[in-house]
């Protein structure tokens, strides 16, 4: 059985960074989320910074394990 697989979801190099410098191997797959709609949408509702935040990412995570679902 092969060892899973980490998915970063996200183009930010920062948190590339912080993966790689704990020794943690995965892919980067930037998943194409409207993050300026998302947050325009999330703030018009009411919602907090932390909120908003946690919305994008659990559209990015949907989006990216669709498309991989044997990874994490």
């Amino acid at each position: 059985m092969p060892a899973p697989s980490l998915i970063l979801a996200s183009a930010s190099s920062s948190r590339a960074r912080v993966l790689s410098a704990a020794g943690v191997a995965f892919a980067q797959v930037p998943a194409r989320v409207d993050e300026a709609g998302g947050k325009a949408a999330a703030r018009a509702a009411g919602a907090t910074a932390a909120d908003c935040a946690q919305s994008l990412a659990d559209q990015k995570a949907l989006m990216v394990s669709a498309a991989h679902p044997a990874s994490y």
